[in-house]
């Protein structure tokens, strides 16, 4: 379950008229909590491994102002591979998992599977998005390519999950990333052991 409050969007004076949920795994996450108060929100999920995708999605969906698309995000458009942890259904990334860091809490396989990726800027010129109120991540330490790929809108509020970096073949850390955001001209609002929260400054 995302630990992200609701209230952050009366806090800084947001109506969330369009959210991204880039990897969506489950309908009754983010999408329910937000339509919990903001029944008309359009709320746009993505989620890279079809096993998640048909499980929580298509025996699930249709659902009101919910639209589901089953391609990973990135910074990359074309064939991609995802590496799918059988263990669990919220562990899957288009980063290669660290098996010497991941033992220490949970043995695990995984295999490859191929997957088909966009980059946002594709998605929001497709759909024909111009703003972006909240952006939800969980893409297992892939967050840094989710936003290498969005150059044409700047989210009112980025919603990270921060802390598996070091976990999977990545490139990168958790300050790398906050960094990158924060020259975007965000502001980090909270940061928790596993996730960052970042606002516009426009919005402060």
């Amino acid at each position: 379950m995302s630990d992200f409050n609701i209230n952050n969007f009366k806090k800084y004076n947001i109506i969330p008229n369009v959210v991204f949920d880039v990897g969506s795994h489950d309908p009754y996450d983010i999408p329910a909590m937000i339509h919990s108060l903001y029944p008309n929100t359009g709320i746009y999920c993505f989620e890279a491994s079809s096993k998640v995708f048909y499980d929580h999605f298509t025996c699930n969906l249709p659902i009101k102002n919910v639209h589901a698309y089953n391609i990973a995000i990135s910074d990359v458009e074309g064939e991609l591979v995802f590496f799918e942890v059988e263990q669990s259904d919220y562990s899957g990334s288009i980063c290669e998992p660290i098996y010497e860091k991941h033992k220490e809490y949970w043995n695990f396989t995984y295999h490859k599977e191929k997957v088909f990726s966009r980059t946002m800027d594709y998605v929001i010129t497709k759909i024909g998005i111009e703003e972006i109120d909240l952006l939800h991540m969980d893409v297992q330490g892939a967050e840094l390519k989710v936003m290498k790929g969005l150059t044409l809108i700047k989210p009112k509020i980025i919603f990270a999950e921060a802390c598996e970096f070091h976990t999977y073949d990545t490139n990168t850390t958790r300050e790398d990333f906050t960094e990158y955001i924060v020259n975007l001209g965000y502001s980090v609002i909270s940061v928790s052991p596993c996730d960052t929260m970042f606002v516009r400054k426009d919005f402060l």
